[in-house]
């Protein structure tokens, strides 16, 4: 069956109610390796590769008959397909996150309206009984096609498949196939998707060889019984034959046949499997069904593969139940994104991708916001995945100019809307992965919605549907009011709701539908902070099930600057005045896909274990599994003091049901244990899986332990009143300097802060420490390119906090048994404001060089700032002391509101692993719980810091040259290395997409007091 065949005129483009021309109606999607012709040849040809092209800003190409069989391009270039013009030299990249990159009228289009032209040959062996279909799985935007300058037809829908029967103007040998691809057209309104805009041929191209009676479409559809104990197989055939018939062979992963049926000409069928292994994410079990299609003798005609999972969705109870278990969602939102190439993954980068995933115990996808590469649902059949399907609908750029809901409620619009959901849902269907259908993304609410869902139940009842605009007016901050939900939805669905209006959605108990968090915990440069509280609320309320972390990967472009120095580009960095700079870098992933420290906070926080540890001393573990045990897992522990390993050993786990909670046998004598030792359990796997090694961790947990008192480092620092009375101190104008046998401390006393440290000679510290409270802003302080947009950061400038200076009010100093004592008084305030802090630092200076620096601080005046980015000292050391090694929270960088990841332990990296790669500089590297931490070089001489429970970072950059820079390419390493000894800093939050930091987590502008001992070591000493 074709739509709109008719003649064209060219002009289709222009025209939204054109959805296609010549297109076959859509169906299950078939991959190489699941289609076997009697015949013995290829069923696909692949017609990626080189192409010739042409180039144009306007539709106007002046190459009007190109298409023809004769039509000279040898001046042409060449493409590679599939690929993005932009990404290969002409036009160029260009991102908005909400607006249209042209004016807003539809159906209007811009005339500037760039095009291209796409031409090869290819060779192909014809047989007189096949029918041959041409498939493009995915063209951005508009395209028409000829085939040996006959004209096939023409499709819209970027990430959908538009296939064409070519059988009557294909040749036995040589053919020519054009293509003709409009970056917009009328339908672009409904792509106004969160990414860059990218246009051409951007997935494959194919034959597809069919014998001349097929089997034109399949659904399968595999649930199980009202007891979740058998298996009830639906199988939807259709063929274009009443001469053919079909044989049915069910086989289970051991290749075991469970069920066959042959000679079948009912086009519908349904059986009964007794003994199912039932699909989860967890347990994803796979069968077979294998059909033959038998001709009018039972000849063979053509063998279709399909893999099978027999699972149910419903809701029930208002929870939404997988084979009846209520199942939390702990997933991503995933764009398609190379950073080379653009939305376009190769099948090994989509299963490297998921099988990360897994090991960051993700257990859904939402495919935001478009249906993904048709291969890409079969990896998640295999590895186990949850999927929500997105049809390829956003009208974000309606909002603030003619209003959410103007396409979604035009009656006008509905075939095109309609039109994405069923070539969505006929190419998906069979894939046991997708729970979900969704209607797409930010698009107002509408009567066209209710047209997609009303086709989607018909056509498939076996699944469920999500809307998130549908909900969209159900929460606000400041209330909640119940509203009933329509029927193109059956789950509440919300973005970025706060913990507090969560926990309100929590409380609710007269709603039929759970509720996700279709996007929350935007993961935006340095963050997300307040995974864990969300976490916490999923546990808490059965009705939440969990969200999708916005998003998988940062969508950032590899480029390099006229130095050749190579950096990851955002919006702005090409010649659109209009872009939404860095907010298309906000994923898990960066963009050469590296995990961020992001990930590792979400596979702690998502992890399927909790251990706790009671007032009893016992250890009680919860399994939060949906649908297994433990008997995959095996577990160990270590004690650790100060670095050193006291104790090891394994656990034997008990068996444990999914929910259940069961003491862990486990021996340790707390009270022979030194005070904070900490306890770290380990739960790996037992034997290798598809996605993991042997020995992979699941999960962990640490516990400080111990009761056996110890002396602090600090505290066990001797006075030595002979070796102190040596000391000499000198005051000259403007300085004053403390001297002992091997080391000199130079104050300033015009500003009250000391200046150096120098060690027979060798500068230790260049200056400071200095009180500063200050940070490079965070992306979701204050995004780079969007300031004043209202964020904490905007609030901190307009404050002033960035430009508090230190002024001198008193400067003392006296000669004791302790050592020399140095006390500064200074009024800490930024220029044209009435408030600050009143500071007092003290320095205690011994014969051994040790510093002590105890500072204390009293806020004063009025109207200032409540909160502050960070409190602590900063000073600067030569760049020779690269090596760090410190005891506290590591190994990666951590927050109040971002630290699940962490474990104290020792570490030991260089200055520059100690930096995290945002594709926009800003704060990072931060750890907190620290007991000491020492900077040294390589003859392991240098500076120790000892306190307790520390935040420090260091750097080659200073924090203003972070501040300033929006790429690594701009800042240019120091001499010198800034060290922050901090006190506390202010949490991370989400607030570049999404709600402030938690209260809990706000440094606040109170009474603070903290101490900490600066001492040269040797030899690591």
């Amino acid at each position: 069956m074709k739509e709109g065949d008719n003649v064209m005129n060219g002009q289709e483009y222009k025209d939204f109610n054109v959805l296609g021309m010549n297109r076959l109606r859509e169906s299950f999607f078939i991959e190489e390796e699941q289609i076997k012709l009697a015949s013995g040849r290829p069923a696909i040809q692949s017609l990626s590769g080189k192409w010739q092209f042409f180039y144009s800003q306007y539709p106007e190409t002046g190459h009007d008959t190109f298409y023809q069989v004769d039509y000279d391009t040898s001046m042409w270039d060449e493409m590679q397909v599939p690929a993005h013009w932009q990404l290969n030299g002409y036009g160029e990249p260009h991102y908005t996150n909400v607006a249209y990159p042209f004016a807003v009228r539809p159906p209007i289009i811009p005339s500037e309206n760039p095009t291209g032209l796409y031409k090869r040959i290819f060779n192909y062996d014809s047989v007189t009984d096949e029918m041959v279909h041409l498939r493009f799985e995915g063209v951005d935007s508009a395209f028409y096609v000829w085939v040996n300058g006959q004209f096939v037809g023409y499709g819209t829908g970027s990430r959908t498949a538009s296939s064409f029967d070519v059988t009557d103007v294909i040749q036995s040998g040589a053919n020519q196939i054009a293509v003709k691809v409009h970056q917009f057209n009328a339908q672009t309104y409904l792509e106004d998707q969160d990414m860059w805009w990218l246009s051409g041929i951007f997935r494959d191209v194919k034959l597809v060889r069919r014998p001349q009676n097929h089997l034109e479409d399949l659904f399968v559809q595999a649930t199980l019984d009202s007891d979740y104990k058998e298996g009830v197989l639906r199988i939807e055939s259709a063929v274009n034959s009443d001469q053919v018939s079909l044989d049915y062979t069910l086989y289970n992963n051991q290749q075991e046949v469970v069920y066959t049926r042959t000679d079948v000409t009912d086009r519908n069928v349904v059986a009964q499997i007794e003994n199912i292994a039932p699909w989860t994410a967890e347990m994803p079990n796979l069968y077979t069904l294998v059909v033959q299609v038998k001709g009018h003798n039972r000849e063979l005609l053509e063998t279709v593969t399909q893999r099978v999972g027999f699972r149910t969705v419903e809701i029930r109870e208002g929870l939404l139940l997988i084979n009846g278990q209520r199942v939390l969602f702990k997933g991503v939102n995933r764009h398609e994104h190379d950073w080379e190439r653009g939305r376009i993954n190769s099948l090994q980068t989509m299963k490297d991708d998921l099988m990360l995933m897994k090991r960051h115990n993700i257990n859904a996808v939402r495919t935001a916001h478009y249906p993904s590469d048709p291969r890409f649902y079969a990896l998640c059949d295999e590895l186990g995945l949850y999927v929500i399907d997105e049809a390829d609908i956003e009208t974000h750029g309606m909002q603030h100019t003619l209003g959410w809901n103007k396409l979604t409620n035009d009656p006008a619009w509905e075939a095109a809307y309609v039109e994405r959901a069923k070539r969505m849902v006929e190419r998906d269907k069979n894939h046991p992965s997708i729970i979900m259908w969704s209607l797409g993304n930010e698009s107002g609410y509408g009567v066209n919605h209710e047209a997609m869902a009303h086709w989607i139940r018909q056509r498939d009842p076996s699944r469920l549907l999500h809307n998130e605009s549908e909900s969209f007016g159900l929460l606000q901050e400041t209330e909640y009011e119940p509203v009933k939900l329509n029927d193109t939805s059956d789950v509440y669905s919300s973005m970025y709701t706060s913990h507090a209006s969560l926990e309100k959605l929590g409380k609710q108990s007269d709603l039929a539908q759970p509720h996700l968090l279709c996007e929350f915990v935007h993961a935006m440069g340095n963050g997300p902070g307040g995974l864990k509280e969300y976490m916490d609320l999923f546990y808490r309320y059965p009705r939440l099930q969990g969200g999708f972390v916005w998003e998988w990967i940062d969508h950032g472009l590899r480029q390099k600057t006229v130095n050749g120095e190579e950096y990851i580009a955002f919006g702005g960095d090409f010649s659109h005045e209009q872009h939404d700079g860095n907010f298309v870098c906000d994923g898990l992933l960066f963009a050469d896909r590296q995990p961020s420290p992001a990930l590792s906070e979400f596979k702690v926080a998502a992890q399927p274990l909790k251990v706790t540890h009671n007032a009893n001393g016992r250890f009680l573990l919860e399994n939060r599994y949906d649908f297994s045990d433990l008997a995959h897992l095996a577990a160990d522990y270590t004690i650790t003091y100060q670095g050193e390993l006291l104790q090891s050993g394994l656990i034997d786990l008990p068996h444990i049901e999914p929910e259940e909670i069961r003491e862990l046998s486990l021996s340790i004598d707390e009270e022979e244990l030194p005070e904070d030792s900490f306890l770290t359990i380990q739960f790996k796997l037992k034997e290798a899986v598809e996605w993991a090694e042997r020995g992979h961790e699941v999960a962990f947990c640490q516990f400080r332990v111990g009761q056996k008192s110890q002396p602090h480092p600090q505290s066990a620092l001797t006075v030595n009143q002979q070796k102190n009375e040596a000391l000499s101190v000198q005051q000259t104008m403007g300085q004053l300097r403390v001297t002992g046998s091997d080391f000199a401390v130079l104050f300033n006393t015009h500003t009250g802060w000391l200046d150096c440290l120098s060690y027979r000679g060798e500068e230790v510290i260049a200056q400071g420490p200095r009180f500063n409270v200050w940070r490079a802003m965070t992306d979701n302080d204050q995004l780079p390119l969007m300031k004043g947009s209202g964020r904490i950061g905007d609030y901190w400038q307009e404050k002033q906090v960035h430009l508090m200076e230190g002024t001198l009010m008193q400067f003392d100093y006296q000669q004791t048994d302790e050592g020399v004592i140095i006390e500064a008084k200074h009024m800490q305030a930024p220029p044209g404001q009435s408030w600050g802090l009143d500071l007092t630092t003290r320095y205690t200076i011994d014969a051994d060089g040790r510093i002590g620096i105890d500072i204390a601080g009293e806020p004063f005046g009025q109207n200032g700032s409540e909160s502050l980015p960070k409190l602590g000292m900063q000073l600067y050391l030569p760049d020779q002391y690269e090596r760090v090694t410190w005891d506290g929270l590591g190994p990666a960088e951590n927050y109040p509101d971002s630290q699940l990841a962490a474990c104290h332990g020792r570490y030991t990296r260089t200055i520059d692993e100690l930096w995290t790669p945002y594709a926009h500089p800003q704060e990072n590297g931060n750890h907190m719980g620290v007991s000491q931490v020492t900077l040294t070089n390589q003859s392991n001489f240098g500076l120790k810091i000892v306190g307790e429970d520390l935040n420090f970072s260091a750097h080659y950059y200073t924090t203003r040259m972070i501040d300033r820079a929006l790429h690594p390419y701009e800042l240019v390493k120091q001499p010198q290395i800034e060290l922050n000894i901090d006190y506390q800093q202010y949490g991370l939050g989400t607030n570049s997409c999404g709600p402030a930091t938690q209260e809990q987590y706000k440094l606040k502008v109170e009474p603070f007091h903290y101490t900490f001992t600066l001492m040269m070591t040797e030899e690591g000493d």
